[in-house]
């Protein structure tokens, strides 16, 4: 490691503050992370207020290449930070190469990662690393800051505010014999879920190891966790996974109790980019939520796009399926996650059934619609080609269509966070607002796929 302090414990551990007037920041440091609370002003810009810490690399001769991540949250939806290292005053605080400092959209109540990737020659270089947040609107959350030389495997620890709230820091745990169960029992022999959005046709072959919970003496790729010895009882059988939460700890964390397991996914094999992740599930109380995504495991936990993982309500005394989308960009040869499926915020029992993860074809949700290239349209981008790259993907209700069937509502919610966060591009279909920076109009025409079967 090779900052001071990656933590934020103390601000006089390395890290300083700076602000564009007196009090014009509210910011508390503990062994949780910093807490930043910017108070507004008519026209703020994000470089308004920084945390900033001085830094000297020792390069090899030879050069070499460097990450910075950072972790953070906030406490309102759409709150950015704009982070990267530069050469300070002497070098007019340039970034190494002139690269673009790294945006990082700030989840809501819960924490995301992000990192600046950079390169130097060989030799000495002093400089300083920037996060600045002077339009955030709510309390942002700064967890950790790590900057390493690439070779050492690039790791942010897990310690998070109590805004946010702790993250994972489990032990497993078995079921005991004198448990009473009383969940829905899944159905013998499992009906195939029909809550998949995509058509029958389009759908892949399952990518889980294993979608059921039936055998009872082997787990197999399904792992159990809780954040503490005896705080659930976990139950494989013909009738599902029966799970009883037995207490809660202070937080009362979704993530207390967790089921996963480990998936490889192959995204640049075929045409295939949309998923859909489904579950089957039950519980004893009404008002039980299961919190559910595809994410991509220790260290940063993070899931494709930035998306919020699916909450499901589940049904009391019964059985109900959801589903979350996502995509991975067809640029990735490999990408290593899991399945997620966190249940640790009340105390009763719950039943797990079916979990299915599987690829579509289909790039619209919506019925009849046309898979069509529309002319003069160019989406898809692609980062690959012509200088453009992807800040952010955002899905949501905002960015769906209106009332009449129209797109427009949702374009012009999708050209405000825009707007907001900085770039210069767009890319929009119903439910989905990518945000790119282009160099130039000659970049975003070439950045363009075309490829037929695309939004």
């Amino acid at each position: 490691e090779l900052l001071s302090d990656p933590s934020f414990s103390s601000a006089s551990a390395g890290w300083s503050v700076y602000e564009w007037e007196s009090d014009g920041v509210t910011a508390t440091f503990d062994k949780f992370g910093a807490e930043v609370q910017v108070h507004r002003h008519p026209q703020p810009n994000t470089y308004d207020a920084l945390f900033f810490q001085t830094v000297d690399l020792d390069v090899p001769a030879s050069g070499s290449s460097y990450s910075l991540c950072v972790r953070a949250g906030s406490s309102t939806a759409g709150d950015v930070l704009r982070f990267a290292v530069d050469g300070d005053a002497k070098l007019e605080y340039n970034t190494p190469g002139l690269k673009p400092r790294a945006m990082l959209l700030l989840p809501e109540h819960n924490t995301s990662s992000r990192c600046f990737n950079f390169d130097l020659p060989g030799g000495s270089y002093g400089g300083r690393i920037t996060i600045e947040f002077g339009d955030a609107s709510g309390k942002v959350a700064i967890c950790e800051a790590t900057l390493q030389m690439c070779g050492a495997a690039t790791k942010v620890p897990r310690s998070a505010p109590a805004l946010i709230g702790p993250v994972r820091n489990s032990t497993t745990t078995t079921t005991k014999p004198n448990v009473v169960w009383k969940s829905p029992a899944c159905p013998v022999p499992a009906m195939p879920l029909a809550a998949f959005s995509c058509s029958g046709d389009d759908l892949s072959e399952e990518l889980l190891g294993r979608t059921s919970f039936s055998n009872p003496d082997a787990k197999g790729p399904w792992e159990t966790h809780a954040w503490k010895a005896g705080a659930a009882q976990f139950s494989f059988g013909p009738e599902g996974l029966r799970v009883a939460v037995e207490f809660l700890s202070s937080a009362k964390q979704l993530y207390d109790v967790t089921v996963t397991q480990k998936v490889d996914l192959h995204p640049a094999e075929g045409p295939l980019r949309q998923y859909e992740l489904c579950v089957q599930a039950g519980a004893v109380k009404a008002g039980t939520k299961l919190r559910f995504a595809f994410d991509s495991g220790d260290p940063l936990y993070a899931v494709p796009d930035m998306q919020e993982r699916h909450v499901m309500d589940l049904k009391a005394g019964g059985l109900s399926t959801e589903c979350f989308h996502f995509g991975l960009d067809l640029a990735l040869q490999n990408y290593s996650g899991r399945v997620s499926l966190e249940l640790g915020g009340t105390e009763t029992q719950l039943s797990l059934c079916q979990v299915s993860l599987r690829s579509c074809r289909q790039t619209s949700y919506l019925d009849g619609a046309l898979d069509a290239v529309r002319r003069c349209y160019v989406s898809p981008l692609q980062a690959a080609a012509g200088g453009c790259s992807r800040d952010a993907a955002l899905a949501g209700d905002e960015f769906g269509l209106n009332s009449l069937g129209q797109e427009t509502d949702g374009k012009q919610a999708c050209l405000e966070r825009l707007r907001r966060f900085g770039g210069n591009s767009f890319s929009f279909s119903p439910g989905r607002c990518e945000l790119w920076t282009c160099p130039s109009r000659e970049a975003l025409l070439a950045s363009a796929s075309g490829s037929g079967g695309q939004q």
